[in-house]
């Protein structure tokens, strides 16, 4: 069985998001996981609509995680839906489908 591969990054050194969905391509990536947070890339850790919107049209899936401060969890039920309404907020702000899955971390 051929494992397929893929990627996990937070930053980019830039903002080319078609030469990145190709470079992906080309070395055989098929899948690339993504942070759905305010702080977008290349600078920050988020997803854009135009990074999401190069890495489809490369055929290369999308996966997304929500993250913030190492203790965020430790504040209950409350933390975890402002996590959601956040994470929902980037996805729309992302262009995704609104049903798009999302770890929490």
């Amino acid at each position: 069985m051929t494992p397929i591969r893929g990627v996990d990054y937070s930053r980019t050194a830039n903002d080319n998001w078609d030469a990145l969905a190709a470079a992906l391509k080309a070395d055989g990536r098929k899948f690339a996981g993504r942070y759905c947070v305010n702080d977008k890339a290349p600078d920050g850790r988020g997803i854009t609509a135009a990074e999401y919107q190069s890495l489809k049209a490369a055929d290369i899936e999308v996966f997304l995680y929500w993250q913030t401060t190492t203790n965020w969890m430790l504040d209950g039920y409350a933390a975890g839906v402002q996590a959601a309404i956040n994470a929902q907020n980037n996805i729309t702000a992302a262009e995704m489908p609104a049903t798009m899955p999302v770890y929490f971390a």
